[in-house]
């Protein structure tokens, strides 16, 4: 017994380096005008997998749980004390979970599109010291656009497309409007309490729509994480009309249908559709870059290697154009599965960059 015991604990500390190792080749980071990326130590690995390892057993992130948005909702509330509350934004009711911990900071999660809030419940357990904000923007989860009129033909549009993609077409504006739908949010709980320090996380979607409203009113953050930057939402438009798949999350090549996918006249046709229900003219979308360039805060990227959504060559304009201190994080993981595929690391860091004063020697000892 005492042999298998040992065997055992050799074995673990085996899989434990190895698993290690993998998390350290495959993740590099750089911090402001550093040319060449870098490997996180031993001992950062270690610490991230050590002081997190409980979120490994969190159903916070197992697909079949955050699915069941209801299932969710109950769980939070009788976990903690949470409050559902609606802001008004341009006739649309935008809902709220918002979690309250006696914290003097609020962290805002910006979600993906057109992701609803109680998907993104794992930053619950992710960052456990703050009182989070979760809501849904005009046209998704369950905000209500309120000029909608069932004799219109837009509204039968609109609830087409939310029960097949989850999205209300003509309530969304596809980021044109909808840094409006923050400010409105934010403002709603700073109503109930006054905080210190709001951070913000946005991911995909939400990275345009928060790095736009951060660069309009430079007062709404003291720090951000951009994971999943969406450099263009034009851009977006046409990658998602020549790999239909993204729709249902999966990644690029994929498409069946490649020899029309591919056509410009198809994608042509995809942007024409997009602007006729949703009312926004995908040709004065501003990128992302120019918008990074009026960030005055500390900026955390996180970029996968391979993103779907914004390669590598629109990544290094939006990080050259950024001023501001700024960090960014390189994976091999999926669009949007930072946070769930190296749970641990990404809490680490994320909570490691809220936490400490933005000295630039501290962050290279990582």
């Amino acid at each position: 017994m005492k042999r298998f015991m040992g065997n055992m604990a050799f074995v673990t500390v085996l899989f434990t380096g190895a698993v290690y190792a993998i998390e350290q080749e495959s993740t590099l980071f750089k911090i402001n005008n550093q040319s060449q990326t870098k490997m996180f130590s031993d001992g950062t690995i270690e610490a991230a997998y050590s002081n997190y390892s409980h979120l490994k057993n969190s159903n916070y992130f197992e697909a079949e749980f955050i699915t069941q948005h209801q299932h969710v909702r109950d769980s939070v509330c009788q976990k903690y004390d949470v409050e559902i509350i609606t802001a008004d934004c341009q006739s649309n009711d935008l809902e709220c979970l918002y979690l309250k911990r006696k914290s003097n900071t609020l962290l805002v999660i910006g979600p993906g599109f057109p992701v609803p809030k109680e998907r993104m419940i794992s930053f619950v357990d992710l960052f456990p010291n703050y009182d989070l904000l979760f809501f849904d923007y005009r046209g998704q989860g369950g905000s209500v656009y309120k000029d909608s009129s069932w004799f219109s033909l837009a509204a039968w549009l609109g609830f087409g497309t939310k029960c097949l993609f989850g999205v209300d077409m003509a309530a969304t504006k596809l980021g044109q409007q909808e840094h409006d739908d923050l400010y409105a949010v934010v403002e709603a709980v700073k109503q109930k309490k006054q905080y210190q320090h709001t951070y913000g996380i946005a991911l995909c979607y939400s990275s345009y729509i928060f790095a736009k409203a951060q660069a309009l009113k430079p007062n709404l953050f003291q720090k951000l994480i951009l994971d999943g930057c969406w450099p263009n939402v034009a851009s977006v438009v046409r990658k998602i009309a020549q790999y239909p798949s993204l729709v249902c999350g999966r990644q690029p090549p994929g498409s069946p249908c490649s020899w029309l996918t591919d056509a410009q006249w198809f994608q042509d046709i995809g942007q024409w559709i997009v602007e006729s229900t949703s009312g926004a003219d995908l040709g004065k979308f501003v990128e992302l870059s120019e918008y990074a360039k009026h960030l005055n805060i500390p900026v955390l990227f996180w970029q996968c290697g391979d993103d779907c959504y914004c390669s590598a060559e629109q990544f290094e304009k939006i990080w050259q154009a950024t001023k501001a201190w700024k960090m960014s994080i390189f994976t091999k993981n999926r669009h949007g599965r930072n946070h769930v595929w190296q749970r641990e690391l990404y809490a680490y860091l994320g909570n490691y960059f809220f936490e400490n004063a933005l000295n630039e020697a501290l962050f290279q000892d990582l």
